[in-house]
């Protein structure tokens, strides 16, 4: 069975890797200079942390860099006490033939999943662990963090990927699998993934899985986005009945609400012929929406109040 695309194109060294220049520059100087911290990666989901730090690791570890490395994810463990007895078995385990103990790295991911008290605990860890191993925490929001364990690391923020980047990496995953892809249907990948390189390219295989031609059509076909073409139509002069029916055509094909009022934001909010003031109404409005539907509202009364908000702009 082939490796799903997002693994066979995960870049091996830190050249490869297509953004995040200023925090690769910056843990080189550290391994250049022989005093790699701790470290503390934190940002969106899939914009290459744990990728970076297994591309430092093999650059550090060489041929040994299976035996250097351990990879923990904090939320599938069952407690503390598993994370403690895992890290402290790899630290003092010596490889045969190996005439000194070189220091190994703990990539802890997830780890803002874990409870205070795990986290007051693995604090001690790092610190009892100081002379064996460097560690890597991994999360996704950094404030569930506690700062004594913020304290303890270098600590670098992923952003998102950016626009560029992101069409160059999907570039070459497109070239090395024969696909034809226009620009049009790469912006339509990047505007689904919004950065997010892992979901980039699944968005990417599940289109060429389909067996239809690739066009930006179809990338949001696929997703179950709305288009930008259905986006513009929605905003489209027509009756309040008219705008309800469209909506549940859209709703119909797998399109969320979220996904359609995100949609016909960004149409109306590019809209110069809109007044400032009428904006802000609109965005109170939906504010208002979205609350409700976090609260569990009814879809439908929630659908018909985004569509006389949008009913009353003056398009």
């Amino acid at each position: 069975m082939s490796l799903p695309w997002v693994e066979k194109y995960r870049p091996q060294t830190t050249a490869e890797i297509v953004s995040h220049e200023r925090i690769k520059s910056q843990i080189n100087a550290f391994i250049d200079q022989n005093a790699l911290p701790n470290l503390l990666f934190h940002g969106p989901a899939g914009v290459g942390k744990t990728t970076l730090i297994k591309s430092i690791a093999r650059q550090m570890f060489g041929p040994a860099y299976q035996n250097q490395i351990i990879e923990i994810n904090a939320s599938d463990e069952n407690g503390i006490d598993v994370v403690r007895d895992k890290i402290s078995a790899f630290v003092k385990t010596k490889q045969l033939f190996q005439t000194e103990q070189k220091t190994k790295l703990v990539v802890l991911d997830e780890c803002d999943q874990m409870s205070s008290v795990a986290q007051g605990a693995l604090r001690r860890i790092i610190e009892l662990s100081a002379g064996q191993a460097r560690f890597c925490l991994i999360c996704n929001y950094i404030s569930k963090v506690i700062p004594p364990l913020q304290s303890r690391c270098a600590v670098f923020r992923f952003r998102p990927v950016p626009k560029e980047q992101c069409i160059e990496m999907l570039q070459r995953v497109a070239l090395a699998e024969a696909l034809s892809c226009d620009n049009q249907t790469l912006n339509a990948v990047y505007e689904v993934g919004c950065g997010d390189m892992r979901q980039s390219i699944n968005l990417l295989e599940s289109c060429a899985m389909s067996g239809k031609p690739m066009t930006h059509e179809l990338v949001f076909d696929i997703a179950a986005r709305p288009s930008q073409t259905v986006s513009k139509q929605f905003i489209q002069p027509m009756t309040f009945q008219e705008r309800y029916d469209y909506s549940l055509e859209i709703l119909a094909s797998g399109v969320s609400l979220e996904d359609l009022i995100a949609a016909v934001y960004k149409e109306i909010m590019k809209d110069s012929t809109v007044a400032q003031t009428q904006k802000q109404k609109w965005i109170k409005s939906l504010a208002g929406i979205e609350e409700a539907m976090q609260l569990g509202a009814d879809l439908r009364s929630q659908l018909a109040g985004f569509v006389g908000t949008i009913s009353d702009l003056p398009l």
